[in-house]
């Protein structure tokens, strides 16, 4: 086996994993509504989400289900809430602000916009720089928004795939498997 390419997930690889909410005005109860959804995840995000409301409402797990790379559903009465991708929480036409990595919906209709800072890991450059001078092609493959990604792959100096979805993601590999 040998290696001729490196990959790199952004969240959590090359930054802390720990991202912080950022204060986006959102209302308490739509706050608190976003956070009780959250809970029922384990994507960072959901965790910053979940971790910055001051309550959260309490939601049954029956009435809640993760979709791997899209986001958590929640059914409440005979309304069906999304926390997550835009493409997948909101109805065809609709969309979200630029640069918003999580949007709460209800319906198909945006109810909240959430984003997100993390930080570079300390030994990410150092790494990264140790890979180039070994002559190895650097990429970073990512299923956050443009904006974010594109920060940290600067700050790298190396190239940036965005909003991929796992499956994507795992596309992507095969696609360089066979060149």
């Amino acid at each position: 086996a040998e290696i001729n390419q490196v990959l790199f997930d952004k969240t959590g690889t090359l930054t802390t994993g720990n991202p912080q909410l950022v204060d986006t005005g959102v209302a308490p109860e739509t706050l608190a509504l976003a956070a009780g959804i959250a809970v029922h995840s384990r994507h960072p995000y959901s965790r910053a989400l979940a971790a910055s409301a001051a309550q959260k409402r309490t939601l049954p797990p029956a009435a809640v289900s993760e979709h791997a790379g899209n986001g958590v559903e929640a059914k409440i009465g005979g309304d069906v809430f999304r926390l997550g991708r835009p493409e997948w929480v909101l109805a065809t036409g609709t969309t979200a602000p630029e640069n918003t990595s999580v949007v709460l919906g209800k319906n198909g209709q945006l109810l909240a916009a959430f984003e997100f800072t993390d930080r570079l890991r300390r030994d990410a450059m150092a790494a990264v720089e140790q890979l180039k001078k070994q002559g190895l092609p650097v990429e970073i493959l990512s299923g956050d928004r443009d904006r974010p990604a594109k920060e940290i792959a600067g700050a790298l100096g190396v190239p940036y795939i965005a909003e991929l979805t796992p499956a994507e993601k795992t596309a992507r590999i095969a696609a360089l498997k066979a060149d």
